[in-house]
């Protein structure tokens, strides 16, 4: 549900900083906290850390993850909180969402 309270980033960084402490005691699903990282940081500016927050490429044939850092070592990243590889969510992603993808 905090994924989605985008027009309150405040409110998506106090939950954070709650679920990270439950994260530290084994009590929270780190892919959950993952992708409320990357929203949190999309939505106030700064690189996501596991790229779970995607956008259309330029030419609107496949899905790209937005601004990342470090982006060599983004899948030992992602795969340190139980994501797939970043090639394997695109993947997924391109699936998933294929109503959206332009024809080539």
């Amino acid at each position: 549900m905090m994924q989605h309270c985008d027009k309150d980033p405040k409110f998506q960084e106090e939950v954070l900083a709650e679920m990270k402490k439950h994260l530290e005691r084994k009590n929270a699903n780190a892919s959950n906290y993952a992708y409320l990282i990357d929203r949190v940081n999309v939505n106030t500016g700064k690189p996501q850390v596991y790229g779970t927050q995607m956008k259309l490429n330029q030419e609107g044939s496949s899905y790209e993850p937005k601004i990342v850092m470090e982006l060599q070592n983004l899948n030992k990243r992602r795969a340190e909180v139980g994501l797939s590889t970043i090639e394997e969510y695109i993947g997924v992603m391109n699936s998933h969402y294929k109503g959206s993808l332009k024809k080539n």
